[in-house]
């Protein structure tokens, strides 16, 4: 019997936990041609053009304080975009084709937290 209690609550509070993962999870609407923040870890959804957008992770590559570097280098952001992972730079790559829509980096506040885009149709 105590043991049935403690898989139970063991059960309980995986789910918990679970819940507590996912409900943090936000998906927000944006409209096509209207430029939009999306921070890491985050998801948008655009109905009209039937994607869904999420921001998984950030690279930095730029050149460090008191380091000689060959090029600046660039933040890249790594971009689930319904199942398809593109990766958007900062100096190289600033735009990707996705089906009929073109996805770009629509301004020059580059961070880790987040990046600004733009989608339209080509």
């Amino acid at each position: 019997m105590k043991k049935t209690i403690a898989i139970t609550m063991i059960a309980l509070g995986c789910c918990l936990i679970v819940f507590l993962l996912f409900k943090n999870e936000k998906t927000s609407e944006v409209s096509l041609n209207e430029p939009f923040k999306l921070s890491l870890h985050e998801s948008v959804s655009i109905p009209d053009a039937k994607l869904n957008l999420t921001l998984e992770s950030v690279s930095d590559s730029t050149c460090k304080g008191d380091v000689v570097c060959v090029w600046e280098g660039e933040y890249s952001y790594h971009i689930l975009v319904n199942d398809e992972s593109i990766v958007l730079g900062t100096v190289r790559k600033r735009e990707e084709s996705y089906n009929d829509y073109l996805i770009k980096i629509a301004d020059n506040d580059y961070t880790l937290e987040y990046v600004t885009l733009e989608v339209s149709k080509k």
